[in-house]
This record gives structure tokens, C-alpha cells and sequence, in this order.
């Protein structure tokens, strides 16, 4: 697991050092890599620097600790405070700080915090793969090909033609022969608009369409296949390309 990235802002230096040298020494996943006196300071780094987690003191010159929420639209690093006062926990509360600590800083505590933050990372890289899971086999087509289970980027499918009960799906690299018929394709692929059902024998990939022959109602595409357009979607399918 990678290390938490922490930034301390408190305008006592020994309070500055001591947290370090805890963190350091009880908390290894925990890398302090940047301490302001500040909040300003804090504020500045914070804007052009990847945080995970900010120990941030309350009682300190120019502005209060809690005021840092003013000066983000939106708050992407966790707030830890480490105030001498238990008077702020509301405060705490209000802006959604992980947690709380009262100086002088309990290694338990500390401990405590550290396990908080790290099951949180996890839980976000957790969940960004499951997304990227997600968004991968939503930009995907699973078929039966021959036999063979196939998954197909929907980006590289040139155009589906309907061939009986099965459909030959032509793609970037070669043509598949799926043991689906094309209403069923349709139906799956009906949220990627970028398809379109031109014929009763045919859908296409609007991405791929190279000229169309209204004459003879036929639409050409990369790779040289050439699809019908049926006289009833033939009117709405040269406005949609309009070539």
C-alpha cells in the first residue's frame, strides 16, 4: 500500500516536530512530507501539492485552522485536528474531520487515526478498480463466437449484420459470427448512441461511415462493407450523418 501523504500546519514548531517524530516512529505509513507555521502557507502548498491528510492546528495567527474550508470549493484531502482544546469538537464535526486529537498527542490515539486513514485508502483504491472494472465492460461487448467466448470493445465493432438466427459482427481486425440475432445486439448496445439500426439487416457504427449513396440507399464504411438503408429509416439516417 502506498504511503499517506501528510501535511502539518501548526504555528509551534515543537508541535510540529513532535507530531513528525510520532508519526515517524508509530505510524510508518503515514509520510510527512511538507509543515507550515500558518494556515496560509498550508493553503498554498495544498493548492499545488497532492495531500492525503492535513494534522492542522485551531488556535493559530491569521486565520483558525477550521477556517480552512474557506478557501477550497471543494475539500479532497482528509483534516485531522491537534488542538491543546477539546472546545473545538464541534467545530470538528462541522467541517467533517476524520478525527480528533489533544495535544499532548496519546500514541494510541495517534495509532487509532493512522488505522482510520489507512483503511480509507484502501477503500478508494478499492473502489477505483471496481469503477474502472465497470466503465471497462461497459465500453465492451461479450458474444459466442464458434464456441469461443468473445469480449469485443464496442469502439472497434465497424457495423452488425443480421444473418438468421446469428449475426456477423465486423469489427476493426476481423468479423465475428455471435450466436445472438441482431435485436438482441441492438438491445444491448441501445445506450451507445453511436450506433444506429439503418436496415432490418443492419446496424453501423455512425464513427465509421466513410460516404452514403442515397440513390441506392447504401451506406460505406471503413474495412469496404457496405450496408442497406431501409426506405422507412432512410430520411432520418441522412439527416443524422448528413452526408
Amino acid at each position: 500500500m502506498k504511503s499517506i501523504r501528510a501535511l502539518i500546519i501548526d504555528d509551534e514548531a515543537s508541535a510540529r516536530e513532535n507530531l513528525t517524530l510520532l508519526l515517524s516512529r508509530f505510524c510508518p505509513n503515514i509520510e510527512v512530507v511538507h509543515a507550515c507555521n500558518v494556515l496560509h502557507k498550508g493553503v498554498d502548498y495544498l493548492k499545488v501539492n497532492p495531500i492525503d491528510v492535513v494534522f492542522l492546528d485551531v488556535e493559530m495567527p491569521e486565520h483558525a485552522g477550521y477556517e480552512i474550508v474557506d478557501f477550497f470549493d471543494e475539500i479532497t484531502f482528509d483534516i485531522v485536528f491537534c488542538t491543546a482544546y477539546d472546545k473545538y469538537a464541534i467545530k470538528a464535526f462541522e467541517i467533517s474531520a476524520i478525527d480528533y486529537l489533544l495535544k499532548p498527542i496519546d500514541v494510541g490515539r495517534l495509532k487509532q487515526v493512522a488505522l482510520k486513514l489507512a483503511e480509507k485508502q484502501q477503500f478508494k483504491m478499492t473502489q477505483t478498480q471496481v469503477n474502472h472494472i465497470n466503465t471497462s465492460f461497459r465500453n465492451t461487448i461479450k458474444v459466442m463466437n464458434r464456441g469461443e467466448r468473445v469480449l469485443l470493445k464496442k469502439s472497434d465493432i465497424i457495423a452488425i449484420e443480421a444473418q438468421s438466427a446469428y449475426s456477423v459482427i465486423h469489427t476493426t481486425n476481423k468479423q465475428y459470427t455471435a450466436s445472438k440475432n441482431i435485436a438482441q445486439l441492438e438491445e444491448e448496445l441501445k445506450e451507445d448512441l453511436f450506433f444506429y439500426r439503418c436496415q432490418k439487416s443492419w446496424m453501423v457504427n455512425l464513427n465509421y461511415i466513410q460516404s452514403v449513396n442515397k440513390t441506392n440507399r447504401t451506406v460505406h464504411l471503413s474495412q469496404g462493407i457496405e450496408a442497406k438503408v431501409s426506405r422507412q429509416k432512410a430520411k432520418e439516417f441522412y439527416e443524422m450523418v448528413r452526408l
